[in-house]
C-alpha cells in the first residue's frame, strides 16, 4: 500500500472522523498530505521537503490536517464542563454549609431550651419536695401527739385543734415531743432530729407555696398566647411589687440546693 492509499484507507478515515468530529469530503481526501517531522538523516530543510514531495506528490494540493487545535478545543470544552460542575458543587456545598449553620444554631437554641426546662423542673421538683416533706412531717407530729394524748388520757378526746390544719399550733406542739416519744413508736432518733426541724420545713413549704412571682413570669414567657394576652397587664405590676421587670423575674428561675438529705 502506497502512502497515498494509506491516507485514503478506511482506518485512517475513521480515525480522522473520530478525532475531528466530522467526515471528510472527497475533495478533502484528495487534499490530504503528509506533514512529516524532520529526521536525523535530513541534512538540510531541502532534504526534508524532498522527502515530503516524494510522499505527497508534486501535483497534489496540500491540506494540512492539524489535530492539536481539535484536542485543545476538546480540552477547553472538558475544562468548561468541569468548571461548571465545580461551580455547581461549590454552590451545593455553600448551601449545605448554610443549612449546617442553621441546624447548629437551631441545635444551640434547643439545648438552651432544654437547659431552661431542666432548671424549671429542678425548681418545681424542689418546691414539691418541700411541700411533701413538710406534709409528711406534720402527719408524723400529729400521730405522735395523738399517741401521747391517748397515753395520758386513754378515754379522752384529742386536744382541740390537733386534727385541724392549724400549722402554727402544730409547730408549737411539735416542740413538746421528746426523743422517748419517737423511740416508743419504734422509730430511730433520726426522726426526732427531723421533728426538731418542723418549724423550718413548714416555713420552707409555705414560702414555696406563696413565692410564685418568678414562676408566674416564666410561665408567661414560655406561653406566647398568654404572654400576648396577659403579659403587658401583669408586667406593669412587677417593678412595683418585686422591684424587677417581668423578664428579669423569668430569668431568675434558678434555685439553690441546700444539699440536705432531708
Amino acid at each position: 500500500m502506497t502512502p497515498f492509499e494509506f491516507l485514503l484507507s478506511s482506518p485512517v478515515e475513521k480515525t480522522v472522523k473520530r478525532k475531528l468530529g466530522y467526515a471528510l469530503s472527497n475533495e478533502d481526501k484528495q487534499n490530504l498530505r503528509y506533514d512529516l517531522a524532520p529526521y536525523p538523516t535530513d541534512m538540510t530543510v531541502l532534504d526534508m521537503h524532498d522527502r515530503q514531495s516524494q510522499l505527497n506528490g508534486p501535483e497534489r494540493k496540500k491540506m494540512r490536517v492539524l489535530l492539536e487545535p481539535y484536542f485543545l478545543s476538546r480540552m477547553i470544552d472538558k475544562l468548561t464542563t468541569l468548571e461548571a460542575k465545580l461551580e455547581k458543587l461549590t454552590d451545593t456545598g455553600e448551601r449545605l454549609e448554610h443549612q449546617i449553620q442553621q441546624l447548629e444554631h437551631r441545635n444551640q437554641q434547643l439545648e438552651h431550651q432544654i437547659q431552661q426546662m431542666n432548671a424549671r423542673n429542678r425548681h418545681d421538683n424542689q418546691h414539691r419536695y418541700y411541700m411533701f416533706r413538710a406534709n409528711v412531717l406534720c402527719d408524723l407530729v400529729k400521730m405522735i401527739l395523738k399517741y401521747k394524748s391517748t397515753q395520758k388520757k386513754p378515754n379522752s378526746r384529742n386536744e382541740p385543734g390537733l386534727e385541724a390544719h392549724d400549722t402554727n399550733r402544730l409547730v408549737t406542739l411539735a416542740k413538746s415531743i421528746q426523743v422517748e416519744d419517737v423511740v416508743t413508736l419504734g422509730l430511730s432518733t433520726q426522726y426526732f432530729d427531723l421533728i426538731k426541724k418542723t418549724s423550718e420545713y413548714v416555713r420552707q413549704r409555705n414560702e414555696a407555696a406563696h413565692e410564685t412571682a418568678n414562676a408566674f413570669a416564666q410561665f408567661l414567657k414560655d406561653n406566647i398566647d398568654y404572654e400576648q394576652k396577659y403579659g403587658p397587664f401583669w408586667a406593669r405590676l412587677y417593678p412595683i411589687l418585686y422591684g424587677k421587670s417581668l423578664d428579669d423575674a423569668a430569668a431568675a428561675m434558678e434555685l439553690e440546693d441546700d444539699g440536705s438529705p432531708f
